[in-house]
């Protein structure tokens, strides 16, 4: 009796240990993840010196919908044009259904080519708050030397919405060195696809399921297409050997990944455990060919068989059994191993089991 009741307390004790606390960021939080510079993506120029040919940043960025993830319409879910899904009541979080509706002039990727202290060399235009990418695209002939370790590039808000201006910058990622114009657009395209994919990553951020932007092949998947047209629109042109084949940009007002989200407390879970997840992922994929969210499931599961055969054969008792294989798989509700739904399911049809033995057992 005392091993059961230690087992249920501890079952309960890691239950609330896994619920997770958040706090309030400030308004117009902007956030810069990545930045990359290639140069010669649509100019052939023979390339002799740092300041010849075309040059094209590509960055990742965030531009958070609300500064509590609970229904508000504060920082940039206040800058869209339809903030359906930023106004949501009760503790659904804030995911606004139309983040491609940014108010124009905004928010911007601005690259400094002598650092923030000195004037803007040049800037676009954010297309959508939230997670996203961005590119700067600057015409051959310009002054930026390939390889400044000055060069900065940032995301910032305008100040025509507050004063100062919010802003986060970092030193880009100069890929390759001397080089011809399909070199350039090769370096596209293994960055795009290969590890370390800022496709890839903005699929993590952006809790998409497994392979919905980059496919298993490393190729741009149709909603992806989506994402890299808001950095370059016809990027597909330039590179479509990184485009599965009819993956054409999808322009309608808006993508909706998940129809249905998952419940609330599912998603403070996948922000508190979003490194565990991420290493899941990678794990899953590279090994198994399968997400991190499957692979935890098979080993958690695994553990509950060693766990409930080791209690059964110490307390000869299938309830004790039954509490030692659902032990690991409530822990790994942290981190979708299983799911909240699946979990319920699961009880679900246990119950169903203990209710038909339950009737067997009524004298006639």
């Amino acid at each position: 009796m005392k091993l059961k009741t230690l087992i249920i307390f501890f079952l309960l004790a890691t239950t609330l240990v896994a619920t997770p606390v958040f706090s309030a960021s400030q308004t117009y939080n902007v956030e810069i993840n990545e930045a990359y510079v290639f140069r010669n993506i649509l100019t052939d120029e023979l390339i002799s010196n740092n300041n010849e040919g075309d040059l094209f940043i590509l960055v990742r960025y965030n531009l958070p919908a609300s500064s509590t993830d609970l229904a508000s319409v504060d920082e940039w879910c206040a800058q869209v044009r339809d903030n359906t899904g930023c106004t949501s009541t009760g503790s659904i979080y804030v995911d606004p259904i139309f983040p491609n509706t940014i108010n124009e002039g905004v928010a911007f990727a601005t690259v400094y080519k002598d650092g923030i202290a000195t004037s803007i060399t040049q800037q676009e235009p954010l297309k959508r708050i939230g997670h996203g990418l961005s590119g700067i695209y600057v015409d051959a002939g310009h002054n930026i030397t390939f390889g400044n370790a000055s060069t900065e590039v940032c995301i910032e808000s305008s100040t025509a919405i507050a004063t100062p201006k919010t802003q986060n910058c970092l030193f880009p990622t100069w890929v390759g060195g001397v080089g011809s114009q399909s070199d350039q657009k090769d370096r596209l395209t293994n960055l795009l696809s290969g590890l370390g994919s800022p496709i890839k990553n903005l699929e993590s951020a952006l809790y998409m399921p497994q392979f919905a932007l980059l496919s298993p092949l490393g190729k741009i998947t149709p909603l992806g297409s989506a994402y890299t047209s808001e950095a370059l629109s016809f990027m597909s042109s330039i590179i479509p050997g990184a485009f599965q084949i009819g993956a054409e940009a999808v322009l309608n007002s808006s993508i909706v990944v998940n129809p249905t989200p998952d419940s609330a407390f599912q998603q403070e879970l996948d922000i508190a455990s979003k490194n565990l997840t991420d290493n899941l992922d990678k794990v899953g994929g590279a090994y198994l060919g399968m997400s991190g969210s499957a692979f935890a499931t098979i080993f958690m599961a695994i553990i509950g068989i060693f766990l409930a055969g080791a209690l059964y054969s110490a307390t000869n008792n299938g309830y004790m059994s039954l509490v030692g294989f659902t032990l690991p798989m409530t822990i790994g509700l942290y981190f979708r191993a299983p799911t909240i739904s699946a979990m319920f399911g699961l009880i679900v049809i246990m119950g169903a089991f203990a209710i038909w033995y339950m009737i067997r057992k009524v004298p006639q």
